[in-house]
């Protein structure tokens, strides 16, 4: 076995970063349609979630957000965190999810929502400080446990193209 300080010095013949973007990348280009992404009934191929990162790459630099800028970005696809359908409620339409990242936090508040009262607190962007809907800390109705934990993010604060 080889010395450690007897290994030839780094260059870009013997040496590469690896990445999570270059690893996709070389991952696709390998093995295109070996299952990558197992979730329930759900399979992807390591070609899916490759293409699906560069389209999503090139939606970001046609809106000038480029490496360095800063924002609340949704991933939707099917293997998320989204585990509700749409909720309809006094101020439109809304999703639940069971994560929130990049959001900070209000103080806790009751609040009747639909008729069911709740215990929760209001989401913000973490940049910009904009309201991005709440969390459910607590139903006080039986059939609503399953929301506990759960954030719900309004609709008209999600910018998806061709909604």
């Amino acid at each position: 076995m080889e010395d450690l300080d007897d290994l030839p010095k780094k260059n870009q013949e013997n040496y590469t970063s690896l990445t999570p973007l270059w690893f996709l990348e070389r991952a696709a280009a390998v093995h295109p349609t070996r299952i990558s992404i197992v979730h329930g009934s759900i399979r992807h191929m390591w070609l899916q979630p490759y293409h699906l990162c560069r389209r999503f790459a090139f939606a970001l630099s046609s809106r000038s957000i480029d490496a360095g800028s800063t924002g609340l970005i949704f991933i939707w696809v099917e293997v998320d965190g989204r585990i509700g359908g749409s909720h309809d409620g006094r101020n439109g339409r809304a999703f639940l999810f069971s994560h929130g990242m990049n959001v900070e936090v209000g103080p806790k508040e009751d609040r009747h929502l639909m008729t069911i009262l709740y215990i929760v607190i209001d989401i913000y962007c973490a940049d910009c400080r904009l309201v991005l809907g709440w969390k459910y800390l607590r139903a006080y109705e039986s059939s609503q446990k399953y929301n506990e934990g759960k954030f719900i993010f309004k609709k008209s604060k999600i910018v998806k193209q061709d909604w």
